[in-house]
């Protein structure tokens, strides 16, 4: 995949350096998702999923998370206008805080977890770099 991935960017790249512009960016993933749909839908096999179970779906956590999250970007987009050091800011990155060890204690008690944790300690995955695969070495350009 990283091949095709990195041919549909060259791609992308070259559309806009030729002049057709950057707006062409947006909908350049479009006929590459439905490319890979339709290949998708006649090339891999048909398997019958397990049902999911409302009871296994970590609701809790995913509020928990989300709410975070919501708040660290709020703070991170308001900052700028109201003061790094203001009560805003101070107030949503103490409640981000709050929140993310509130997730972080509820996952490790809960027996489907959203994130499991152990993930997080795991060697191959504190040697990739963002955005490269799982167990394989970064790639520098």
């Amino acid at each position: 995949m990283r091949g095709a991935e990195d041919g549909v960017d060259q791609a992308g790249t070259a559309l806009v350096e030729l002049g057709a512009g950057w707006r062409w960016a947006f909908p350049m993933p479009a006929p590459v998702a439905l490319v890979a749909l339709v290949a998708g839908a006649r090339l891999l096999p048909v398997t019958r999923a397990p049902r999911l179970h409302w009871a296994r779906i970590d609701v809790v956590g995913a509020v928990l998370l989300t709410s975070a999250m919501l708040l660290l970007v709020y703070a991170l987009v308001e900052a700028p206008a109201v003061g790094w050091r203001s009560a805003c800011t101070s107030g949503s990155l103490h409640a981000f805080g709050v929140l993310l060890a509130a997730f972080v204690g509820y996952e490790q008690r809960v027996s489907s977890p959203l994130v499991r944790l152990g993930v997080v300690r795991s060697s191959t995955l504190a040697r990739d770099g963002p955005g490269d695969p799982p167990g394989q070495l970064p790639r520098h350009k």
